[in-house]
């Protein structure tokens, strides 16, 4: 009897060695199917620099990288459009397969392209203004001779300034347009010469700076600052 006992005890040992070895096979043929994940880097494309804060979609599921613009996503096995996109960068988009059920990693670094907008700075009613200060939050830039100057990595909505001294600033919220225009109209003060006892306006000239103005039938001279 003892030796049975013995039997049978080492037969139910065999079979929860068994029912053991077969849970671990299940566990690891689903964690080769579903266990896959996908990691990467978002960086800038001008500047190899990462870009934290990127949100990073594969077909519903979605990731945000961290201040190494890294990212770490869980996915099954199938085909992905994957969509990339943070604020002052273009979305960029395309497709991806997890198709080894060997593999439980895939690699996936990723660049986005910067904002580009190119402000244009006309003086009213003149031709192109160069100097002009164009600001958009932290990002700024000086127009060129041709009034124009380049901003990069500005989101929507952000607004754009232009400002330059002796002219009265301007500014536009920018929204997907690639090209924004501004028409800067100088700062001025009206002078008007009267007679010192009937008060009627006098035809004068009035020297400013070295230049010589000469005032309208109403005694009025418009000067810039």
């Amino acid at each position: 009897s003892h030796v049975l006992m013995r039997r049978v005890w080492i037969f139910s040992g065999l079979i929860a060695l068994l029912a053991l070895a077969a849970i671990g096979l299940v566990l690891a043929w689903q964690e080769s199917q579903y266990g896959k994940q996908v990691i990467g880097q978002v960086t800038d494309e001008l500047t190899q620099q990462p870009v934290a804060g990127a949100v990073v979609t594969f077909s519903g599921h979605e990731a945000r990288t961290d201040d190494k613009g890294r990212y770490r996503l869980r996915v099954d096995l199938g085909s992905y459009t994957v969509s990339v996109q943070a604020p002052g960068y273009l979305v960029s988009q395309g497709a991806f397969k997890v198709d080894d059920p060997i593999l439980n990693t895939f690699p996936l670094d990723i660049t986005l392209r910067p904002s580009r907008i190119t402000v244009s700075v006309l003086e009213a009613g003149a031709g192109p203004l160069a100097g002009v200060t164009v600001s958009a939050g932290s990002v700024t830039a000086v127009t060129d001779e041709h009034g124009q100057a380049t901003l990069l990595r500005v989101p929507t909505g952000v607004k754009v300034s232009a400002a330059l001294k002796g002219y009265l600033p301007q500014e536009a919220a920018r929204q997907n347009e690639e090209r924004l225009a501004f028409s800067l109209t100088p700062r001025t003060f009206t002078v008007v010469v009267r007679h010192a006892f009937s008060g009627q306006p006098l035809a004068a000239r009035v020297t400013v700076g070295g230049k010589l103005f000469a005032t309208d039938a109403q005694g009025r001279v418009v000067l810039r600052e």
